[in-house]
C-alpha cells in the first residue's frame, strides 16, 4: 500500500500498486510524483520504485508531464480513493456534538420555564397546556443571545471551512460529490442547511424529516437526503 503527496501538500491513501499504475496511465502521476509505503515515512519519487519503471524497450506507460500546482488535486488524485467517506460512527458522533450544544443553548429557557410553571403550580393553579406555551413564551428569551451565537458561529465554520463544530472536532467536512470542493456558502450552508432545515419545519414534518433523512446514511455512499438535495457528500480529512 502507498500514499501520494498531492500537489497541495496533502497526503492521500494509502491505495494499492494497481491504484497508482492506473493513475499514471490516465496521466494523474508520472514518475516523479512524491510517495511512499504505507509503513514508511520518508519521501520517494515514483522512479525509485522498480514496479513503476519501464522495463525493456517496452515501457509500462508513457510518463506525462510533471502535475503542477496549477492542476487541482482532484484531477492529481481520483476522488474515491483520495478522500475517504466519513462513516457512519464518526457522523452520528459529529451530529450528538453539534446537537449537545444546541441543547445547552435552549437549557436557560428550558429551566426558566420549568421554574415559572412550579411557580404557578403552587400558586394552586392547574397545569395546562396554555399555561406551558406561556411559560415558554416568556422564557425564550434567556436563550436567545446562546442561540444567536452558536447560530453565528456555525454559520461562519460551514461557510468558510465547510465544517460544523461536530465536524471540525472529529475531522470531518463537508464537500461536492462532483469534484471533493469544499461545499462552502452554497452546498454546506445554504442547500445542506438552510434549505433542508426551511423543509423540515415549514412542512410541519419535524422528526419525520429526521427520520427519513437519517435513513438515507445507510446508502453505499453514505449521503444523506439533505446531501443528495445540496451534492455533497460528507468525507474523513484526519
Amino acid at each position: 500500500m502507498f500514499k501520494i503527496l498531492g500537489s497541495d501538500g496533502k497526503e492521500y491513501g494509502p491505495v494499492t500498486l494497481g491504484n497508482v499504475i492506473e493513475w499514471i496511465r490516465d496521466g494523474r502521476a508520472n514518475l516523479q510524483t512524491k510517495v511512499r509505503k504505507n509503513d514508511e515515512t520518508e519521501w520517494k519519487t515514483l522512479a525509485d520504485f522498480p514496479e513503476f519503471v519501464p522495463t525493456g524497450t517496452a515501457p509500462l506507460v508513457v510518463p506525462p508531464p510533471l502535475v503542477t500546482e496549477t492542476v487541482s488535486v482532484s484531477a492529481a488524485v481520483p476522488a474515491s480513493i483520495a478522500l475517504p467517506l466519513a462513516g457512519l460512527p464518526r457522523r452520528l458522533a459529529a451530529a450528538m456534538i453539534d446537537g449537545l450544544l444546541q441543547w445547552f443553548c435552549w437549557m436557560p429557557a428550558g429551566m426558566a420555564a420549568a421554574q415559572i410553571i412550579s411557580t404557578r403550580l403552587a400558586d394552586h393553579e392547574v397545569l395546562s397546556l396554555d399555561m406551558a406555551r406561556n411559560a415558554i413564551a416568556e422564557s425564550v428569551g434567556k436563550s436567545i443571545p446562546f442561540v444567536v451565537v452558536l447560530v453565528a458561529i456555525q454559520t461562519v465554520l460551514l461557510c468558510r471551512r465547510s465544517q460544523s463544530v461536530g465536524k471540525m472536532l472529529l475531522g470531518l467536512k463537508i464537500v461536492a460529490v462532483r469534484d471533493e470542493t469544499p461545499g462552502g456558502p452554497l452546498r454546506a450552508y445554504l442547500l445542506r442547511g438552510l434549505v433542508t432545515s426551511a423543509i423540515e419545519w415549514l412542512t410541519g414534518l419535524g422528526i419525520l424529516y429526521v427520520l427519513f433523512d437519517s435513513f438515507f446514511i445507510f446508502r453505499e455512499d453514505q449521503r444523506c437526503l439533505h446531501d443528495l438535495i445540496a451534492g455533497t457528500k460528507v468525507v474523513r480529512i484526519k
